[in-house]
């Protein structure tokens, strides 16, 4: 009490600041004031000097200023095994340091603490944990993750995915994700305590959907047991703490908890009278930043960068022109960046032209010519036709434009510079149904033929190491086909594993799966490669064998190779869990009667794709026991899909594919084109689709099959159509 009077005192002793606004120009209080500066802690000093009317700041001045928040060094070696212990004890690989992603981890956490205490994620391609403490002591990043990690006791395996209540955890563990940086901030919080922010950045991203079943792997030892431990650690927690988790990949948001301290009541009252009466200015006084402005576009560069990429594109008889540059366009284009650039809004305009637009966030202001390398470098998802992904490219590439004109402004934001490119082309481009004359091939070869040649001596590498690993797996083959069991450390998370489709054959994790999970896989009996040419079964395999005409030697003599075993050693857990569908003789069936039914319109036989299989079986699980039929919005780009479903659990890929294939007469060959009546039929037969992976599942009401396609086929044009499927012969 004595002192809240003494505070009170000295704020009367310091008496009134002048209350009158000394800025009336441009850069104006009242305009500050509309910009949310009077409420920026970072410019509390200036603005109470300058403008106190319009602010509402004609008060004393604090009677002392705390520090103001600035960047922790991470101890590297500690933070690095924080996590990485965490990852071992999930059998996932460890994390390297990357210092490019713990200086932007450095950078937000600083923003961060300037915002005191509005947890907000930012914006990028990697993952992010985010951690939050007041206390009397700075917390540690290995503090941070045993907080994210303890998450763990809301994860459900049995229905693996992303959760709120989970999502630092799952980051923290993600399989895919290889590299780590971490920053940390400090702000003074008053009454002696001190707030921590911690940014934890990955790449790969983790919680990607539909991928936790394979990066989120369970424990190694008992789980009752750890869990046990996280609840002794979590309940030592006394500090305030609390975070936030996300991935860019996810749409979901997170929303900052609200977080609570364990201060007595007393240390709290005290908390609130210091707040009350002290003006925490958050870092030395600022001039508030200059409003977007319009900045030149060196036209040269600009021009060069566009022509140096459309001169790569072109024909023998076909070349792509060089642009122009039009002052005209060029003037819209600045207006149209300024406009941006105060709204802090990204978005097209509207006209006869062709537009592309940039953006990008640093502490120098982007470049035209690094914006044409960002539009150019989409050719990588370009599929020749109009697509949302490679818009940008399609349009600097364009035959038919030949004028171009670029306009760029620029504003400041946390520190950070925001550049806003925009560049507008005519005659316009992207137009429908003309992209084959517009969007020309590469002209130079070369990068092709080196690929091909350093692929040639791989290959001769890769077959020399094949050789290698089946003579010493051959040594130890006989002991391991006696020997039916599930063994080693991971043997209690078999069946777990078998529940997600690991011992499917051909899948990603199969011969591992054989060889530790062998009862549960149903692995066991005489299953082996025999004869004098056993060593040659996996580059059979290779070449097709297992499914081709020589299916029966194969079987016999190549029997592990070809997945020829858990047929006949079927588990009991089938009939509860569904046929896997995915062993040796489905892939056969499947392979044998697409083959044959495109051989009817002399069209190329498919090959088998494992990876297209395994995750075709895994799709037609879901859809049979979650009774539920429609496509998988998930499968990625480029990947064709057919379904079937039989209320029938005895149907078969046979039936499934001849059912697709007799849409055939509904289609007309005369008038070519895609038709919801007609989709499956025109796929199976696609020309231009080379991989094939099928899956089958059924319960004890029905039978689903998904097969899946590579290229995918039905590419909506009569040309396309035309070209892919011909009559029958």
């Amino acid at each position: 009490m004595i002192l809240v009077l003494l505070l009170a005192l000295v704020v009367v002793s310091n008496g009134l600041p002048d209350c009158t606004d000394k800025q009336k120009d441009s850069y104006g209080c009242n305009i500050w004031f509309n910009q949310g500066l009077c409420s920026d802690r970072r410019y509390t000093a200036f603005m109470e000097n300058n403008c106190p009317v319009a602010c509402g700041l004609c008060k004393a001045p604090p009677p002392t200023e705390p520090p103001p928040p600035q960047n922790v060094d991470v101890d590297i070696t500690a933070c690095l095994e924080a996590h990485n212990a965490k990852r071992r004890l999930h059998g996932v690989p460890d994390l390297t340091w990357d210092d490019g992603l713990a200086g932007d981890g450095k950078a937000w956490a600083l923003i961060l603490a300037k915002k005191d205490g509005r947890l907000k994620h930012s914006s990028g391609t990697y993952g992010e944990n985010l951690y939050y403490s007041s206390s009397q002591n700075i917390k540690t990043c290995e503090q941070a993750v045993e907080r994210w990690y303890n998450e763990i006791k809301d994860y459900d395996y049995d229905n693996p995915g992303y959760g709120s209540k989970t999502g630092h955890f799952t980051q923290v563990v993600w399989k895919s994700s290889t590299k780590l940086g971490v920053g940390k901030a400090t702000a003074d919080a008053g009454g002696g305590y001190k707030k921590t922010y911690i940014v934890a950045q990955y790449t790969p991203s983790g919680n990607v959907p539909g991928q936790f079943p394979d990066n989120v792997l369970p424990l190694l030892s008992s789980h009752d047991e750890m869990l046990g431990e996280h609840e002794k650690r979590q309940s030592k927690v006394k500090s305030l703490e609390c975070g936030l988790s996300s991935s860019s990949r996810t749409q979901s948001k997170s929303v900052a908890k609200i977080c609570t301290s364990e201060r007595t009541t007393a240390q709290s009252d005290m908390f609130l009278v210091l707040l009350a009466l002290v003006v925490v200015a958050n870092g030395l006084p600022a001039t508030p930043p200059p409003p977007p402005d319009n900045v030149d576009v060196d036209i040269t560069a600009c021009l060069d960068a566009h022509n140096a990429k459309r001169r790569l594109h072109g024909t023998p008889t076909v070349t792509v022109p060089d642009l122009t540059w039009d002052d005209g366009l060029a003037d819209e284009a600045e207006k149209w960046a300024l406009k941006l650039a105060k709204s802090g809004k990204f978005k097209g305009s509207s006209g006869d032209y062709g537009e592309n637009l940039y953006l990008s966030m640093g502490s120098n202001s982007g470049t035209c010519e690094e914006a044409v390398q960002s539009w150019y470098d989409e050719i990588k998802d370009y599929d020749y036709k109009f697509s949302k992904e490679t818009k940008h490219f399609t349009q600097v590439v364009w035959k038919s434009s030949t004028k171009v004109g670029v306009g760029k402004a620029t504003a400041e934001a946390d520190g950070y510079t925001k550049t806003y490119i925009v560049a507008r082309y005519t005659p316009a481009g992207n137009e429908r149904n003309k992209f084959a004359e517009n969007v020309l091939p590469l002209k130079n070869k070369s990068c092709q033929d080196v690929l091909k040649r350093e692929f040639a001596m791989m290959r001769k590498t890769v077959i020399v190491l094949l050789v290698f690993a089946v003579v010493l797996a051959l040594q130890v083959h006989e002991a391991e086909s006696r020997d039916c069991r599930d063994q080693g450390q991971y043997a209690n998370h078999c069946p777990y594993w078998k529940r997600l489709g690991y011992c499917a054959s051909g899948g990603k994790y199969h011969s591992w799966m054989m060889k530790n999970c062998k009862k549960t896989c149903s692995g066991c009996g005489d299953c082996r490669d025999q004869g004098k040419y056993a060593n040659h079964c996996p580059y059979w395999k290779r070449l097709g064998y297992c499914a081709s005409g020589g299916n029966s030697w194969m079987m016999k003599n190549c029997k592990k190779t070809c997945s020829g075993c858990a047929a006949t050693n079927a588990n009991t857990n089938q009939k509860n869990h569904g046929n896997s569908g995915n062993n040796g003789n489905h892939q056969n069936a499947c392979l044998r009667i697409h083959n044959t039914l495109r051989r009817k319109h002399g069209v190329p036989d498919l090959s088998w794709d494992y990876e297209l299989a395994s995750k075709a079986l895994q799709y037609a699980r879901k859809l049979a026991y979650t009774n539920t039929f429609k496509h998988d919005k998930e499968r990625g780009r480029g990947i064709g899909e057919n379904l079937f479903a039989s209320s029938n659990p005895k149907s078969t890929v046979e039936e499934a594919t001849q059912a697709w294939y007799d849409e055939i007469k509904y289609y007309n060959f005369n008038n070519p084109g895609f038709s919801m009546k007609t989709g499956h039929f025109t796929q199976v037969v696609w020309k231009g689709t080379t991989r094939l992976g099928c899956g089958i599942a059924t319960t004890s009401r029905r039978a689903v099959v998904v097969a899946r396609y590579a290229p995918a086929g039905n590419v909506n044009s009569k040309a396309y159509f035309r070209a892919n499927v011909p009559r029958p012969r």
